[in-house]
């Protein structure tokens, strides 16, 4: 066929006969066989890792060619993960995931949130799909971890009410963790203070706490709610703040 249309330099002389007709014919069968068994072999890789599902066959074509060298796939991880889109490898093993990052912009490097993944760190060998549900495995035991940690530190506030005593310790508590974790620890916290106040309101008639309302007199529980939504606030308008702490707040 190309014999044929390197001298005729005409597309519509070219085609005009019906000589090629069955050659033509013939390539867009082989094309669909092509395309059909690249489709088996990309829905078989989907089902390893659900999260290609939500790729388009370029895409994800494109991180499968990724496999020699892993560290080429941090252009695809905002399209794979939410929230992520750096890793770090350990500088010893470049092979191996040690943080996971999401970064703002790369105008603006230092507005990052990052999790440590160095107790559970992900061994980038094999098939990329493999290693990529390891690297979801190991992201929830990070997490977990996390959440443990935000427990013990939420916990020391339980007893005693926010205030000037500890109000740079519960900034800390803050700025300490990934968004995900700091409202983990808010919330159990809250539930500690309702469940407080259910109590305490459960030993008291209707009309003697509404009295007290009347009066002016504010729950500690809402005194405690206050305070948090003031430092959150006074947190926000910091100058220094990092953009990504601002989205958490």
């Amino acid at each position: 066929m190309m014999d044929k249309a390197y001298p005729t330099k005409n597309v519509f002389a070219l085609c005009a006969s019906n000589e090629l007709t069955p050659d033509l014919t013939d390539i867009d069968r082989i094309l669909k066989e092509c395309q059909q068994k690249l489709d088996i072999y990309l829905e078989g890789k989907r089902g390893q890792f659900p999260r290609f599902y939500f790729v388009s066959n370029g895409v994800l074509l494109d991180i499968l060619s990724k496999r020699s060298d892993p560290s080429n796939i941090k252009s695809n991880l905002n399209i794979i993960f939410d929230a992520i889109n750096d890793i770090e490898f350990n500088d010893v093993d470049k092979k191996s995931i040690i943080k996971i990052r999401q970064i703002k912009s790369e105008q603006t490097p230092e507005d990052v949130q990052e999790v440590d993944m160095s107790k559970h760190e992900v061994r980038c060998d094999g098939k990329i799909e493999e290693w990529l549900c390891d690297l979801v495995a190991n992201m929830k035991l990070s997490l977990r971890d996390l959440f443990e940690l935000a427990y013990y530190d939420i916990k020391n506030f339980y007893e005693t009410p926010i205030d000037d005593n500890n109000r740079d310790a519960f900034k800390a508590f803050v700025q300490k963790y990934i968004c995900q974790v700091v409202i983990f620890g808010l919330q159990l916290f809250g539930t500690k203070r309702l469940e407080e106040f259910i109590v305490r309101t459960s030993f008291e008639k209707g009309d003697s706490y509404k009295k007290k309302l009347i009066a002016g007199e504010i729950d500690p529980s809402m005194r405690d709610f206050q305070t948090i939504l003031s430092v959150l606030t006074e947190m926000c308008r910091m100058d220094n703040i990092n953009k990504l702490d601002v989205v958490k707040l």
